[in-house]
């Protein structure tokens, strides 16, 4: 079985140990750190704790890329470089919770509406969603049929 588990923030030491239960049970698995803090501030002690439990380098991973995609766009992004159509769809697919507009409200790097700490850089809203077309799309293969058979998530994205 192909295993994914998606962390945040405090949850990768766990989520490793119990990717480590699983993968001695000869399963595969894939933990990614879903959060903004794991690319900027804690990616090597992360990464470095995952080593040391017994993950593979390819048993791990965050989305560093798609922040530096979010980085490279322009601040006045069109409204047609934002993939609107797999977006409505991935929300009718998966978002059971919250709608992907709510959930960008939550996000304290989308949003500053349930976070007032000024410590965050905001994109305009466009590059918001093309943002999130971006993760979506990066967890959606690693769910496909052939990535993964069971995704493992406490608090992260409460779509899955």
């Amino acid at each position: 079985m192909n295993l994914l588990f998606l962390a945040f923030e405090g949850e990768a030491h766990a989520m490793a140990h119990l990717a480590m239960r699983f993968k001695a049970g000869g399963h595969s698995v894939f933990v990614l750190s879903c959060d903004h803090f794991n690319v900027t501030h804690t990616r090597g002690e992360v990464f470095a704790f995952h080593r040391r439990v017994g993950l593979a380098e390819s048993e791990f991973g965050n989305f560093e890329g798609v922040y530096r995609e979010l980085n490279d766009l322009p601040e006045s992004l069109p409204d047609d470089a934002v993939d609107w159509k797999y977006l409505r769809t991935f929300e009718a697919r998966y978002c059971k919770r919250f709608t992907l507009l709510e959930m960008v409200a939550m996000d304290p790097l989308l949003s500053g509406a349930y976070h007032h700490r000024t410590i965050y850089y905001r994109p305009a809203i466009r590059r918001s969603f093309s943002n999130i077309s971006s993760c979506k799309q990066g967890i959606s293969k690693r769910c496909s049929r052939a990535a993964a058979s069971i995704v493992s998530s406490r608090s992260t994205f409460s779509i899955l």
